[in-house]
């Protein structure tokens, strides 16, 4: 009763946020869009890779996605003209197929109701660029980061049999010292709070009035977060992100030999002292565990013979965790390719994979040609991270949601940067892009 009495009370005026949102009212739209990426992104209970039934919190996702989509669509003349049409189209081209891919999929309901999140989740945020600016977005995003890192640590102290990852240990199956929070996975915290960080960093911090408490408070959230999750790959990416942003930003020359010297010094160490250095960072304290990618090596070669009995379309969207936990020379923790680009060639083919490799060419080239250096850091992020994680395999998450920003702030840049001028850009790493023609001699 008294929850119905709860819910009579305030469920009025959450329609009435949701309406005002929609309608694109300033606090109200990006509250609304904080709401929407929360729920889209957080997980609230324990399910198996192979549980696809319907329950609260799918339904939940759903209305998400359906407002997401809803929102976007309403707004699309406004995207294209205010975006760099040509990059928005590759990227809507690629996301577009992997919606065909999920046709022939698997699971075609669950591939489908995956890769509409995709579409609708980057749609929508390009939305909130052209609706409330490039600013407004990024504080979307770092909010909506922030809280789910705050709950995660919440719920990892004081429901740790469900905020903390669960692995085998012998024949015994044990809650381990790894947060997973409400992300999911350990991976997908770490993945997460990674990205948020820089993010809050590299784009959030450097804003007129960026408030402390998010920046301090928030940035010490992620950073726990991601020490907690023990996401080797993601510690080792943000590092990778944050260094090419710092030798970037001036200097170029002299800060690229530091970077060499310090990267030589680092690979000299690596092959003097490799077994000890391997045993110190692996969780079992067995060098093998880092040298096999923790059982990568195992997978990757059965995806790619896999691939090879359906080159040209792949086996569909997300079809991976229904084929691999059940090969004979796997295991059932197999549930992906553990690997971005195997993952994206095992599910769409060369078809797809060809889209994908355009977009991240077109999209590096986009970002030295204009000179984004912090959206290009934060793109080699997800290059780099997706070398052991599949990053899009399933539906709409917050790590998506970082390498997504990037994307439609770097197609917001490039439309006042690209189209304003008669020729390209000079291609050099500075803070802002020098136009030819100001390079011409009169």
């Amino acid at each position: 009763a008294g929850a119905i009495i709860f819910g009579a009370t305030i469920v009025p005026f959450l329609m009435f946020a949701g309406y005002k949102g929609a309608l694109g009212a300033n606090g109200f739209g990006q509250l609304l869009a904080v709401a929407l990426i929360f729920v889209l992104s957080a997980n609230f209970r324990f399910r198996e890779y192979a549980d696809k039934s319907i329950d609260f919190q799918v339904m939940l996702k759903l209305v998400a996605i359906v407002a997401v989509v809803g929102i976007s669509a309403f707004s699309l003349k406004l995207i294209v003209n205010r975006l760099y049409l040509y990059g928005l189209f590759y990227w809507l081209m690629f996301l577009g197929f992997l919606v065909v891919s999920s046709l022939y999929a698997m699971a075609p309901a669950h591939a489908l109701t995956s890769t509409v999140s995709l579409i609708g989740s980057f749609t929508f945020l390009c939305y909130c660029c052209v609706r409330f600016g490039p600013d407004q977005t990024v504080r979307i995003v770092v909010w909506s980061g922030a809280i789910l890192c705050v709950v995660s640590l919440v719920v990892y102290v004081v429901v740790p049999s469900f905020g903390r990852m669960s692995d085998w240990y012998g024949n015994q199956y044990v809650v381990t010292s790894r947060l997973q929070g409400i992300f999911g996975s350990s991976n997908g915290a770490g993945s997460s709070a990674a990205g948020a960080l820089f993010v809050t960093m590299a784009f959030y911090a450097r804003q007129k009035s960026p408030s402390r408490l998010v920046v301090v408070g928030g940035g010490l959230a992620m950073l726990a977060c991601l020490i907690l999750s023990n996401n080797r790959m993601a510690i080792i990416a943000l590092g990778v992100a944050f260094g090419l942003n710092y030798v970037m930003a001036r200097n170029f020359g002299r800060r690229l030999l530091v970077g060499f010297a310090l990267s030589a010094l680092a690979l000299a160490l690596l092959i003097l002292f490799q077994d000890e250095i391997f045993s110190l960072v692996s969780r079992s304290g067995d060098a093998e565990e880092i040298t096999s990618a923790t059982g990568r090596t195992r997978i990757w070669p059965v995806v790619i013979d896999l691939w090879y009995r359906s080159p040209i379309i792949g086996w569909g969207f997300a079809s991976a965790q229904h084929i691999l936990p059940i090969h004979p020379d796997l295991f059932l923790a197999a549930a992906h390719a553990h690997n971005l680009y195997l993952e994206i060639l095992f599910s769409t083919g060369i078809i797809g994979f060809g889209l994908f490799i355009w977009c991240i060419l077109t999209t590096i080239v986009l970002c030295v040609r204009i000179g984004a250096r912090r959206e290009l850091s934060m793109f080699v992020f997800f290059l780099v991270y997706g070398l052991t994680e599949p990053v899009l395999n399933g539906p709409f998450s917050y790590p998506l949601a970082a390498w997504f920003l990037v994307v439609v702030l770097l197609f917001h840049k490039a439309k006042g940067v690209i189209e304003g001028e008669e020729r390209p850009v000079v291609a050099i790493p500075v803070r802002a892009p020098i136009p030819l023609r100001l390079l011409r001699p009169n």
